[in-house]
């Protein structure tokens, strides 16, 4: 029979095992997510208003370009941006003393430096 000190020392150690897959998930995930997110709402914005070639956004393929532009994106550019948030998310939190999990804070973090990259992105569409 054990302790609730053993079971407590157990449950930090198998957290602190699952911290690193946490984080690489959380970063994986949240650099595509905060880099798509504007961008798909831009897109939604611009149809609604008057339709995409209006705007200039209509690709010579059609939907699949969007769709295949958008994975590369994701994957060329959210996945590093997410990792550099993930760890920049990190050391603010550990700087400041939060108390958010490692898989949140990596995700936000991505998500918020994803963000962060597709606002030029944005304001280079708009403009033109």
């Amino acid at each position: 029979m054990s302790s609730p000190k053993q079971r407590r020392d157990e449950h930090l150690r198998r957290t602190a095992r699952e911290a690193p897959r946490r984080r690489l998930i959380g970063a994986l995930v949240g650099g595509p997510v905060g880099l798509l997110a504007p961008l798909a709402g831009l897109l939604g914005w611009a149809s609604a208003n008057g339709g995409l070639e209006s705007w200039g956004l209509e690709p010579e393929g059609g939907t699949g370009a969007l769709v295949v532009a958008a994975s590369m994106l994701a994957i060329g550019v959210g996945f590093p941006i997410g990792l550099l948030g993930a760890m920049l998310a990190r050391r603010l939190k550990t700087s400041r003393g939060a108390a958010w999990g490692d898989g949140k804070t990596a995700f936000v973090g991505g998500v918020i430096a994803g963000a962060l990259v597709a606002l030029p992105l944005i304001w280079m569409l708009v403009r033109g």
